[in-house]
């Protein structure tokens, strides 16, 4: 018996995503049964269709959206999957040719959701889509593979503060952030083909929510919300940590150009819900859409070198 663990992600470039927290292949296909005039068993079976995704979900919030900004990425290039074979004593070596990898040379990636806490570390839920670049099957398996030695794990985030409309959102309350990109994808193929051969971006929809101990944002927002004012907007921080292993501060400092930023100038925030629970803290969501003023201009603007005011 074998067992084999995720591994990394390799991008075009290339880029490593190698803090991955998950990873599923799916090769999603699509299957056309036939029985014929009257039967009970089937008589024909065939692929209908096919597109294959891979969903990850990872720490590497930083690498990620260099690799996949708001609005996503053709990926035009080889990039690869890999699976680490285990040992029952212990992990088999990356020199090793004994693990799988599993290779594609044209899709889309865009990320869904980044996810920021106070109390723990955040994490950006991405997609790959595959299709047929004419000539190679969408995922090419081999056995017997070196793995790459290029595992690192750098790159940790928690939630920052939080600024709507230039004012700070209760200072040290802020719980927890999320970022959704809202995209959708035309996926098109033709001519009877099994595989997609273009993958478009459609359109986006962001979406911020912010949970906060604050309970007056409600005074500022109403019942029905009120706009994002167009020169400052909602600005969502992701702090980053720093490894601490020989003791002091474990975040980096608010002046250094390493944390994270997502700002929208334009749209509309409300106060979402109020909520408590017996004795513990009352809490306020706010949720943002956020919007362009045309289609040339991204509503959502994504920052890895930002500082903290």
């Amino acid at each position: 018996m074998t067992i084999s663990r995720l591994d990394l992600i390799q991008l075009p470039g290339p880029a490593y995503i190698s803090q991955l927290a998950s990873k599923s292949i799916n090769y999603n296909v699509e299957e056309e049964t036939g029985y014929g005039s009257a039967n009970v068993h089937p008589l024909f079976s065939a692929v209908l269709s096919q597109t294959p995704t891979i969903d990850f979900s990872s720490t590497q919030i930083a690498t990620v959206l260099a690799n996949a900004p708001f609005i996503g990425a053709g990926i035009a290039a080889s990039t690869a999957f890999f699976w680490k074979l285990a040992a029952a004593t212990g992990p088999v070596a990356r020199g090793s040719s004994s693990h799988l990898k599993i290779t594609m040379t044209l899709g889309y990636i865009h990320w869904t959701q980044i996810g920021l806490q106070h109390d723990s570390v955040g994490t950006v839920d991405s997609v790959i889509t595959v299709g047929f670049d004419g000539s190679n099957e969408p995922l090419v398996p081999a056995g017997s593979q070196t793995l790459p030695s290029n595992v690192t794990d750098t790159e940790r985030f928690m939630v920052g503060p939080v600024y709507i409309n230039g004012a700070q959102l209760g200072a040290n309350t802020i719980k927890s952030a999320t970022i959704e990109s809202g995209i959708e994808l035309d996926i098109e193929g033709g001519d009877g083909n099994v595989w997609p051969t273009q993958i478009a971006l459609r359109i986006t929809k962001p979406v911020i929510t912010v949970v906060t101990t604050e309970v007056s944002p409600v005074v500022t927002t109403g019942v029905d919300g009120v706009a994002l004012n167009g020169s400052t907007g909602i600005v969502v921080y992701g702090r980053k940590l720093t490894k601490n292993q020989s003791g002091g501060v474990s975040r980096v400092a608010n002046g250094t150009s390493q944390h994270l930023s997502f700002t929208g100038l334009n749209g509309h925030y409300w106060t979402e819900t109020q909520s408590g629970d017996g004795n513990t803290p009352a809490q306020t969501t706010i949720k943002a859409v956020l919007t362009a003023l045309n289609d040339t201009t991204i509503p959502l603007i994504t920052a890895t070198n930002a500082t903290i005011p």
